[in-house]
């Protein structure tokens, strides 16, 4: 990495000698060709009017490298319009998680701070997916595009910026997302961020994992909770908080559980799992949440945004299911349940009926020729006594990257 003081100390001059006329431009150049350390952009603050701090502070925040202290700059400001303004322009910037990018995301792509998360997120994508192609992962996408991408919207309409064509366009007007032209463009892996338009999306990442070694000790995660307790009944700015720390946190399934059973209110329950399931280290309990949404909304959003495939564990799969073949996650939710039912017995899967037609059993010639498109209902329920838990065990491997026990 790059660092580059002279130019820094260069403004910094120019400002005492009050030659002004050079420093937008130098801190431009910062902004576009190098990265800088929070003890360098503090000292250029100190010295610049209000209205260059302004600049100074929106331009060089996605170039601090000891990314934890940026927010500290905030207090450079002297007043509160400042403080809202840059707060207000750098947007989703200002709170995004680098160590924690998991989330809901809703990008002005013509805003700079903004359209660099998105070419970060992009970045991190690429990461997942050479780690799926080399088999190091398991493709746990939603449409089996090797992707952490999720629910993707352009300007407002639904799209897919790796596996169909799709309706954007290059000539907007206004990030309202009115469009003169849309040129239809086909997009793959080498997806080009349009200039202009909304871009909204979830982001699911789900690697490199925390490990228990480095679990958050109680005694923290009691400060958080009564500083959580504290703010009650601002569910928005309880939210904020739990997100803007939770790249800190080291938390098992049960420790997450207990943050989400701390506030009882749906946003709050969705938001505190999606902000921290990603930093708990027992990967194998994603879908412990199935226990303590209790909302129905929570339960809708979740699985919207996490996907049925990330809430999925081959050690509790008995339920009733209706599963789109046609959408990858779903058909690998039926995979996973007909290789279960090949092994423990085609006749605890019940209920079965495929595109409305029902079916009293199914045998190993339905699962062989079952198709990759259909609406396909049923239920899986297995005594505990039939339960294989070794061939359970391989589902989890082989189809959610579980790591063996033994390891």
């Amino acid at each position: 990495m790059k660092f580059w003081i002279n130019n820094i100390d260069l403004i910094i001059r120019l400002k005492f000698e009050e030659n002004t006329f050079w420093i937008r431009e130098l801190i431009d150049t910062v902004n576009q060709e190098y990265s800088i350390t929070y003890a360098q952009a503090k000292d250029l603050m100190d010295v610049l009017d209000e209205d260059d701090k302004i600049y100074a502070w929106t331009s060089l925040f996605n170039r601090i490298v000891n990314r934890h202290f940026r927010k500290d700059l905030l207090q450079s400001l002297h007043n509160v319009e400042a403080k809202s303004s840059v707060r207000e322009y750098l947007g989703e910037a200002y709170n995004f998680n680098y160590y924690n990018p998991t989330g809901h995301y809703k990008l002005r792509l013509s805003n700079k701070a903004e359209r660099e998360v998105a070419l970060t997120l992009l970045m991190l994508n690429r990461k997942y997916s050479q780690l799926v192609k080399e088999g190091i992962l398991s493709d746990r996408s939603k449409l089996g595009n090797k992707s952490c991408f999720r629910n993707e919207f352009l300007i407002y309409k639904s799209f897919n910026p790796y596996t169909t064509p799709s309706m954007i366009s290059n000539d907007i007007d206004t990030d309202s997302g009115e469009s003169k032209n849309r040129t239809l463009i086909n997009i793959w892996d080498g997806f080009i961020l349009p200039k202009y338009g909304i871009l909204e999306w979830d982001f699911i990442y789900l690697v490199d994992p925390p490990i228990k070694d480095e679990e958050t000790s109680e005694e923290k995660q009691d400060l958080i909770k009564n500083l959580l307790l504290e703010i009650e009944g601002k569910i928005d700015l309880q939210i904020l908080l739990f997100k803007s720390i939770s790249e800190y946190l080291v938390l098992s399934s049960e420790q997450l559980s207990d943050f989400i059973e701390l506030i009882d209110d749906p946003n709050w329950k969705t938001e505190c799992y999606m902000a921290g399931v990603s930093r708990i280290y027992d990967t194998r309990e994603y879908d412990f949440i199935k226990k303590k949404w209790k909302f129905p909304e929570t339960s809708k959003e979740i699985y919207h945004r996490f996907g049925i495939f990330n809430l999925f564990s081959p050690y509790k799969c008995t339920g009733s299911y209706r599963l789109d073949l046609s959408i990858y996650e779903e058909r690998m939710v039926c995979k996973i349940l007909m290789e279960l039912a090949k092994v423990e017995g085609f006749q605890y899967m019940t209920n079965v009926i495929l595109d409305g037609t029902p079916f009293e059993e199914i045998d190993k010639d339905f699962v062989d020729k079952l198709a990759e498109t259909g609406i396909l209902e049923c239920s899986y329920v297995t005594p505990e006594e039939a339960a294989d838990n070794e061939c359970r065990e391989k589902m989890g491997i082989k189809y959610l990257g579980w790591t063996p026990k033994h390891v």
